[in-house]
């Protein structure tokens, strides 16, 4: 194994392991990542919570070469600075990486980009101490117990659920209560192979008993099912984009539109869904609010980035996806500290695509430089 040294800033990646060689996922953004941080005066490589080594402050890691266009594993001392990119699919794989990473958090030489959100619940409530951005959040609870759905129906007579820490689409249920049909209970959703699946149910009970085997002890917030589609039935959402740049202040770097097929529940690009620039899509859909509407994504976006980052903490990046309904009154549906970033590529925009992939450097760049006396 190759003890690799540099006198550079180190920029770590920080993953969550995979059964594959090399074992994460993204390999082409971190390939990218290694190439451009070289090009920046920056050491970039990848490793796991799990291959620290304390003792020796080193970790086990891969570092992309061009030359040979391959991941070489090897020896690397702890990184200056830290891109967390560790996505966990339950609370397992949380636990298993938990320790480690409050000891990375701890230790004062190692800065991190940002710190990700925690569930959409806490999310929200952040968000709500926000007289500016209370207006475009749907009503949103946290489930504890069917009482609490019964509720709903009682208010509103439908409701959507979603996992508090899932993603792209996984996972969410629509529930509607029929009055007047011997099928009382009517269920849409996607499971956690992100497949449409619907369900009928006569009796409350036999509908609660199926819930919660689905939701597997996952822990889920209930929030105003809103219309969210287009005239021809098309599930759509807006995806905002929003990064630090290599002066440590936000910026907004595009936008794009989701759309999912006539019937889906969701518009996720996981489930099927595609994408396109939003503002052809405005104007088509909503002809004069269009410009209205876009101008209240942009400032929306960066006042959702200035508040978050107020109550929670540092942050690098956040993917804002945002409904309009068929009114135009637009809706924060969900924040995300971990973004994808395909839309760009999809809707052909190279320059948002080009500023997504490169900033994560640019502000490592400028953490080590100006705050960390590199």
């Amino acid at each position: 194994m190759i003890y690799a040294r540099s006198r550079r800033g180190r920029l770590g990646i920080l993953v969550t392991e995979k059964r594959r060689t090399p074992p994460f996922t993204e390999q082409k953004f971190y390939q990218y990542l290694c190439a451009f941080g070289d090009k920046c005066g920056l050491q970039v490589y990848v490793f796991s919570p799990g291959h620290i080594h304390w003792a020796s402050g080193n970790v086990t890691g891969y570092a992309y070469s061009h030359l040979t266009k391959r991941w070489n594993k090897s020896l690397f001392p702890l990184p200056d600075l830290i891109y967390d990119r560790c996505f966990f699919s339950n609370k397992k794989d949380y636990l298993t990486y938990r320790l480690q990473f409050h000891m990375l958090r701890r230790r004062r030489s190692i800065r991190f980009l940002g710190h990700g959100l925690k569930g959409k619940w806490q999310v929200n409530e952040l968000l709500s101490q926000d007289p500016q951005i209370t207006p475009y959040l749907p009503h949103t609870e946290k489930l504890i117990n069917s009482a609490t759905i019964k509720d709903w129906f009682e208010k509103y007579g439908e409701l959507f659920l979603k996992p508090l820490g899932g993603s792209q689409g996984r996972n969410v249920v629509y529930i509607r209560k029929q009055l007047d049909n011997p099928i009382r209970y009517y269920v849409k959703g996607r499971d956690a192979n992100n497949q449409l699946f619907e369900r009928n149910f006569t009796h409350f009970q036999s509908l609660n008993k199926w819930l919660r085997a689905f939701m597997n002890e996952r822990a889920y917030v209930i929030q105003q099912y809103l219309e969210l589609t287009t005239d021809s039935g098309e599930p759509f959402d807006i995806r905002s984009f929003i990064q630090k740049d290599r002066k440590g202040c936000w910026q907004l770097i595009g936008y794009a539109v989701r759309k999912g097929q006539p019937g889906s529940l969701t518009s996720n690009l996981h489930g099927g869904g595609i994408a396109e620039p939003l503002e052809t899509f405005l104007y088509l859909h909503f002809s004069e609010k269009a410009t209205l509407i876009l101008n209240i994504i942009q400032s929306i976006s960066m006042q959702i980035a200035k508040t978050l980052e107020q109550y929670h903490g540092p942050l690098v990046e956040l993917g804002i996806d945002l409904g309009i309904d068929q009114d135009g009154q637009l809706w924060l549906l969900e924040v995300n500290s971990k973004p994808g970033r395909t839309v760009f590529q999809q809707i052909g925009n190279q320059s948002a695509r080009r500023l997504a992939v490169r900033n994560p450097i640019y502000y490592a760049r400028y953490l080590w430089d100006r705050q960390l006396g590199g």
